[in-house]
């Protein structure tokens, strides 16, 4: 990817604010450990203790809320708001950006869909920008769209929101010209009414956009409808889908243990996802192959990436490894969790067809699910016991209630301890919880005890 570019004279238009300097920004940077020759630092919240540091670190510009500060040969900007002067530059950068503008949201989905569609697309083109991590907030997205240039061919942002009125100001910030929405389920439903109002929500993500842009969504999802009727109404031209459903636009055939069949505007698509499992992967792999298609990809070339595609940390990616002594096999889910992503995981786990001795569930509390928690998460080790896994453990809030069903705990230590003594060689452990659980904890000891591959 090449160099983000911003000026002096650039900064100057923008904050509003003279400068005598003329330095010229390789990056921006909030983290001063991840600040490097040539980065402009903008200092978020308490990011003003870190300035010495971002400057030692080779930073020639500083955005803070912080007055008369003062370090010769660097720019600094003062402004009463640093988040609304990296919003700002996010605005700019994207104003003179001319490439695909991809924004993605959903329920479940998003950072994969992210990840598959950087990987399918670098392999083609170098300038690609993408959200770094789950960069999908108030904060991440500015963030995000500020490394955009005026030379970027595809950027791709995860949007996401757990409140009402937060999925608005982001789309006016990424302007998509392709907007994708995974699927609608109860996700931050503590913070709703209902599914639909999460909908409501999640379809503001079209109102940054132009009627010509283009929208991909979930032709199964039972929100379908509202969507679809909500984007009609604001004018957009070009709606498209993806699912099982007979008018969908890339219409899914079958999916048998990573082995993916598609129908392509009427050509049949095989392909197997060697190293990720899930019925979800065939759902986001169909987005994928679409967004490529509007952006002038082919599908042949797209599909010899996409099949060595690898899940990130937290989100499916799998490991073998060494936990007391026996050789496993880890899957790793503990970034997060709702009731959708958990029963998808829970299927997917007990689907796949490797060879592996039994199959252990680790599962965590899911977390903004408000007055129908209780209802979830009884329905999650309900679920767990009927597909009938080999063990299941559980540690959180809910410990007392199911101990009749799983291996239950109130502690990390108590579980690891349990779980030490219960594991064999080659079975597979699947982790799954919300990250506010801690659980992804647990996977920190896993893989910090052993060789990971």
């Amino acid at each position: 990817m090449e160099k983000t570019f911003l000026t002096d004279f650039d900064l100057t238009k923008i904050l509003n604010i003279p400068n005598k300097n003329s330095h010229v920004y390789t990056n921006v940077c909030m983290d001063s450990r991840k600040v490097e020759k040539g980065s402009l630092f903008i200092a978020i919240d308490n990011g003003y203790r870190f300035i010495d540091d971002a400057i030692q670190n080779g930073a020639l510009g500083i955005i803070t809320e912080v007055s008369h500060l003062e370090f010769s040969g660097i720019s600094i900007y003062q402004v009463t708001s640093s988040l609304e002067a990296l919003k700002n530059i996010a605005i700019f950068q994207r104003h003179r950006s001319h490439g695909h503008i991809i924004g993605i949201t959903g329920s479940c989905g998003k950072t994969t869909t992210k990840e598959l569609i950087r990987h399918v697309f670098s392999h083609q083109d170098h300038r690609v920008v993408a959200s770094p991590a789950s960069y999908n907030n108030h904060i991440g997205v500015p963030f995000s769209v500020a490394q955009l240039h005026s030379t970027t061919s595809v950027g791709i942002f995860e949007m996401g929101m757990n409140h009402p009125g937060e999925m608005a100001p982001l789309s006016h910030i990424v302007k998509p010209t392709i907007a994708l929405i995974t699927n609608i389920a109860s996700a931050h439903i503590g913070h709703f009414k209902n599914i639909q109002a999460i909908a409501k929500e999640k379809i503001h993500i079209i109102d940054g956009m132009n009627p010509s842009d283009h929208l991909i969504l979930n032709r199964d999802d039972d929100c379908f409808d509202l969507l679809q009727n909500t984007a009609h109404q604001q004018g957009i031209q070009h709606i498209y889908t993806v699912g099982y459903h007979h008018d969908s636009s890339i219409r899914l055939l079958s999916y048998d243990g990573g082995h993916v069949s598609l129908d392509i505007l009427g050509r049949r698509v095989e392909f197997v996802m060697q190293s990720a499992i899930g019925h979800h992967l065939s759902y986001l792999s169909a987005f994928v192959l679409l967004t490529g298609l509007l952006c002038g990809y082919s599908v042949d070339t797209m599909l010899t990436s996409m099949i060595h595609f690898k899940p990130v940390d937290g989100r499916g990616r799998e490991h073998q490894v060494k936990f007391y002594g026996k050789n496993i096999h880890l899957i790793d889910e503990s970034y997060n969790a709702n009731p959708l992503s958990m029963h998808n995981a829970l299927i997917n786990f007990k689907m796949s067809k490797k060879p592996w001795k039994r199959r252990i569930v680790v599962l965590g509390d899911m977390r903004e699910l408000g007055e129908y928690a209780d209802a979830a998460h009884h329905s999650m080790i309900q679920q767990a016991k009927d597909l009938e896994f080999d063990e299941i453990f559980y540690v959180g809030s809910y410990c007392q209630g199911f101990k009749d069903r799983a291996l239950s705990f109130e502690t990390m230590t108590d579980l690891e301890m349990s779980l030490s003594k219960h594991i064999q060689n080659n079975d597979a452990v699947m982790v799954k919880a919300s990250r506010g659980s801690g659980l992804y904890k647990l996977v920190d000891n896993i893989l910090s005890q052993s060789s990971v591959s």
